[in-house]
């Protein structure tokens, strides 16, 4: 594995499982990985950027009688509500407050909606939330 500039090296177990710790991973650099086999034969490097993780997203109870959904989340991100894979309301982007809103249909009770928040160099994030009463 090469990372930041250095080589580590990691063997794995009887299962093909491995593991290397390093301490504090940079979002933004890249990590590269190959295997080597006990003959030598060396596999083609698999390349990662690693991301930035969101610090804050939560969502608000949403209710049969809402037409949004709201919640906090990273400023500048953008959030996304799905119904059973497919997008309900336009995207929107969170506020410099950390707030957003997401106008949407009236929902049925217990339907399940899915919250995504994206933004370029982050991981997504998911929340799955429970329409009530």
């Amino acid at each position: 594995m090469t990372y930041n500039g250095r080589t580590y090296t990691t063997k794995a177990n009887s299962s093909g499982s491995y593991a290397y710790s390093i301490n504090k991973w940079l979002p933004g650099k890249t990590v590269s990985v190959r295997a080597k086999d006990t003959t030598g034969n060396v596999s083609t490097a698999t390349v990662q950027t690693i991301k930035y993780a969101f610090k804050q997203f939560t969502v608000n109870t949403v209710r049969t009688s809402h037409t949004y959904v709201t919640g906090k989340g990273h400023p500048g991100a953008t959030v996304q509500v799905y119904g059973r894979d497919s997008k309900i309301g336009k995207a929107v982007k969170v506020d410099s407050k950390g707030n957003f809103k997401v106008y949407v249909n009236k929902q049925r009770q217990s339907s399940m909606l899915t919250v995504e928040m994206t933004r370029s160099s982050y991981m997504t994030k998911r929340i799955n939330t429970i329409v009530a009463k």
